[in-house]
């Protein structure tokens, strides 16, 4: 499974500019998004991640979630969608 980013249009409005936004692609199909939260409550809260497809909710796979660090949340995201992964291959 190869997950990409791709950076949103949004960055060109002045209000988000100084902020990261994404797309997480899976064989390009736009599957998430991962975008840096303006004035986050607390650092641990900073980016915010969600996968934005439908997922079926027996799979109880956590959609979305915050996490300090660009990194974590690309890690908290990839461990949602192997889950995701894993339970349709079941």
């Amino acid at each position: 499974m190869v997950l990409s980013l791709r950076r949103t249009r949004l960055e060109k409005q002045p209000v988000f500019a100084d902020l990261q936004d994404w797309q997480v692609l899976e064989d390009g199909n736009e599957i998430g998004r991962i975008y840096e939260q303006h004035a986050p409550a607390s650092p641990d809260q900073a980016w915010f991640w969600s996968i934005t497809v439908p997922l079926d909710m027996r799979a109880k796979v956590v959609t979305s979630g915050r996490a300090p660090t660009i990194d974590q949340a690309k890690q908290d995201f990839l461990n949602s969608w192997s889950a995701w992964a894993a339970w349709l291959s079941r």
